[in-house]
């Protein structure tokens, strides 16, 4: 068995990112009373990073993508997923520092913590996790915040819009994980 230090290194890494969006351009050029087709692509741009940021702000994944987890040195037997709602674990192995064998390792998955918990500790230099997560049908309130924000984006591109971030947040708020900090 391996002694490393308690403090593992954790890498997590989109394997794959989702094309749709939340919002459609057209429901977003009907907020924006945009009846031509000139800033279409600037709008698209808007609703990526408006999507983006809400997907970093509230550490959830709105569309179906894939992710991976990545533990390097102390392997703690329970490992929690970054990015729900998880769907689906993909496949869980570690990595042996002997002869970097990849092998596949028991775990139970617990949907209501979005967390791996292995049978036993895993004797494995690395362990990855690779599992699918993203909403079915993304919330009304996350799709009128990415809407919002697009807009502020779109009628304020000359100016400064990081005082409007605050109320744009207010609309995620309710969505975000509480997190203790001791």
């Amino acid at each position: 068995m391996f002694t490393l230090s308690k403090n593992p290194v954790v890498y997590v890494q989109r394997k794959s990112k989702s094309e749709p969006f939340p919002v459609t351009l057209e429901g977003v050029k009907l907020f924006l009373r945009v009846e031509n087709n000139q800033d279409d692509d600037l709008i698209l741009s808007l609703i990526a990073m408006a999507t983006e940021y809400a997907e970093w702000h509230m550490e959830k994944s709105l569309m179906r993508q894939t992710w991976q987890v990545s533990y390097e040195g102390y392997i703690p037997r329970r490992i929690y997923l970054s990015y729900g709602p998880v769907k689906e674990i993909i496949s869980a192995t570690a990595i042996t520092s002997t002869n970097q064998e990849r092998q596949e390792i028991k775990y139970y998955f617990s949907n209501v913590g979005s967390y791996v918990e292995f049978q036993s500790s895993p004797n494995a230099k690395v362990v990855n996790v690779t599992y699918e997560a993203g909403y079915d049908i993304v919330p009304e309130q996350i799709k009128l915040g990415i809407i919002q924000h697009v807009s502020i984006l779109y009628k304020n591109r000359e100016s400064d819009v990081g005082s409007y971030l605050s109320e744009i947040k207010k609309v995620y708020s309710p969505f975000r994980n509480p997190r203790v900090v001791l």
